[in-house]
């Protein structure tokens, strides 16, 4: 296999390292990858074929760190005779696959496991993403590949989840403690969800899907909607098609749709029975999705016509700013708030207030940069955070605009 510059973990991960050193891909290489995912997908709902990727014209290594990129080698390999890859190429995606399905039979097990701490404690919990998402969209465990555990319970069940968590061997980064006191009402307010280390997979416990209330239902009504899908052996509960297909698109949607593997999960789930957004999805988040699938659809095809009819009807989806946001992001191997320059920072910024309240979403994404939970202890008091905005509010001031640093 050939050495990628994008750093990768045991679980098949990419590894976050700052965006400096991290290439970008080539657009030539990314537009390539795109063709044969529009095939592959073609292929695998039985439509017919789109016109035969031309791979002669990139380089293999590029096209793989792409492919490792964009987490779609085992759709590729999948369908690698219909994706018209050469051979060399589908034997290097084919081992790509394989290392990714080692690493989605991990996730499995450990996702069963997860959710078994939780729920035995007598907590309504639901997966996200994953190993759950994967099952619910395809049939397979698998076809995602691996990545990170995701769960959801409601706010007031954190502080239990987290117990749970804990006495499976995960731990809270940052020896964050939530239920109680100054620090974890600013964390539960800025956030929708904190990061679990120690074990051989890491857990986000979510309390919201989404980190603007009004794009996504509150924990409370998707658990009691959470469906029942296989998991290694045992079953967990995930969320219901219509509410997996609300999650998929803000996650994507955060992404700056800048990954193919989170586009194909859009449309994978518009072919799911009952993929219907219920009357708790407001208007701003039958927006994001009607802009999010218009998107995909255009990118990579193969959402049915009713289906696109269905999700985008009265709301134009501003497919533009969708194109100019994956002309960008896509090329990125890594990517994080602190390491993209200040003008990425910004239409970072700008695109997540798209369908939040303009003043409530300023409000909490300034909060968020100038005084993020992990500066407070747990005994931070309300004075605490009003010294600490204002320190900070100059220092990143001095940091960052008038660079003094």
């Amino acid at each position: 296999m050939p050495a990628y510059d994008v750093a990768m973990d045991g679980a098949g991960d990419s590894m976050v390292v700052p965006v400096s050193r991290a290439r970008p891909l080539t657009p030539a290489a990314v537009d390539q990858l795109v063709t044969a995912v529009r095939r592959a997908l073609a292929d695998e709902f039985g439509e017919p074929p789109a016109s035969s990727p031309t791979l002669s014209d990139v380089e293999p290594d590029e096209f793989l760190r792409a492919v490792v990129t964009h987490r779609v080698a085992g759709l590729l390999s999948l369908h690698s005779e219909a994706v018209s890859l050469s051979p060399e190429l589908a034997g290097s995606v084919r081992q790509l696959a394989m290392r990714d399905s080692v690493g989605a039979m991990r996730l499995a097990h450990e996702t069963l496991r997860a959710w078994q701490a939780v729920s035995s404690a007598g907590i309504h919990v639901a997966v996200l993403k994953g190993a759950a998402l994967s099952t619910l969209s395809t049939g397979s465990v698998g076809a995602r590949g691996p990545g990170d555990i995701d769960l959801l319970v409601a706010p007031s069940d954190v502080a239990r989840a987290h117990e749970a968590l804990a006495g499976e061997g995960w731990s809270a980064l940052d020896g964050w403690i939530p239920g109680a006191g100054v620090r974890w009402a600013w964390t539960s307010w800025l956030r929708r969800e904190h990061d679990y280390g120690g074990g051989p997979v890491d857990v986000d416990l979510h309390w919201r899907v989404s980190i603007e209330p009004r794009l996504s239902p509150c924990a409370e009504d998707l658990l009691d909607r959470a469906v029942e899908v296989p998991m290694a052996g045992g079953s967990v509960r995930t969320l219901a098609a219509g509410d997996a297909l609300g999650a998929a698109c803000y996650h994507t949607y955060l992404d700056r749709h800048g990954r193919l593997r989170g586009l194909v999960d859009v449309v994978r789930l518009t072919r799911v029975p009952g993929a219907r957004l219920g009357a708790d999805h407001t208007r701003a988040c039958r927006r994001m999705v009607a802009d999010v699938v218009g998107f995909a659809h255009g990118l990579i095809g193969s959402v049915p016509a009713d289906r696109l009819a269905d999700l985008t009807r009265g709301h134009t989806p501003h497919v533009a700013a969708q194109r100019r946001l994956w002309a960008e992001w896509s090329l990125l191997p890594l990517w994080s708030a602190d390491a993209v320059p200040t003008r990425e920072l910004s239409q970072m910024y700008r695109h997540q207030l798209r369908y939040a309240p303009a003043l409530r979403g300023v409000m909490r994404h300034a909060a968020e940069l100038v005084l993020p939970p992990e500066r407070l202890s747990e005994d931070s008091g309300i004075a605490e955070v009003a010294t600490g905005v204002i320190a900070e509010g100059r220092h990143l001031i001095g940091r960052r605009i008038l660079r003094r640093e």
